[in-house]
């Protein structure tokens, strides 16, 4: 995902605003957190500067006690290298981290846990979405009035600007890169 954020940089000239559910929501904080000119001397250093992630998953040690972990195969140290919540931020990046209201207490606790932990190194927003679980929390995204439509657009806007979640509506012409994937049982 970083050669593909390098290579929309090249042919485009510009940064981008992440945005990703719920493990692009890992890989929305992943990309805010990269140091861009250690990857790539001619990039920004701000290359994404800014992300809205959506029921994200930024703290994998949890993942290590389940039996999920047995396809995995993390122990503590790797679930911690890999968990951005424990990644160094570089100064000035914005991050909404947005869950729905009605998703496990454990999406609710990585979403708080990254706006928290962050908080200080980055601009970052908790926002819950009423009423929504893991499924509809994306409904209906492309309403410009939706809770999900909505917020993308300021990170935008410089953060002495911001407004507190849920911001105003967004304005046109904002440009999107989005991280998405979809979780299905396992079928072993």
């Amino acid at each position: 995902l970083r050669a593909a954020c390098r290579l929309r940089r090249r042919r485009r000239k510009q940064r981008m605003l992440v945005f990703g559910h719920p493990a692009g929501g890992h890989l929305t904080a992943c990309m805010l957190a990269t140091d861009w000119k250690k990857l790539d001397a001619d990039a920004p250093a701000d290359l994404v500067p800014s992300g809205y992630s959506i029921s994200g998953v930024f703290d994998l040690t949890p993942l290590v006690a389940l039996s999920q972990n047995a396809e995995l195969r993390l122990d503590e140290a790797e679930a911690k290298r890999v968990s951005p919540l424990f990644w160094p931020v570089p100064p000035g990046r914005l991050l909404d981290a947005v869950v729905g209201g009605a998703e496990s207490s454990e999406f609710l606790r990585q979403s708080h846990l990254i706006a928290a932990g962050w908080r200080g190194k980055a601009k970052t927003r908790y926002g819950e979405i009423a009423r929504a679980n893991p499924f509809t929390v994306l409904d209906p995204p492309a309403e410009p009035d939706s809770p999900i439509a909505q917020p993308p657009a300021t990170l935008t806007t410089p953060c002495s600007a911001r407004q507190p979640y849920p911001p105003a509506p967004p304005q046109a012409g904002t440009r999107l890169f989005l991280f998405s994937s979809v979780m299905a049982p396992s079928r072993s």
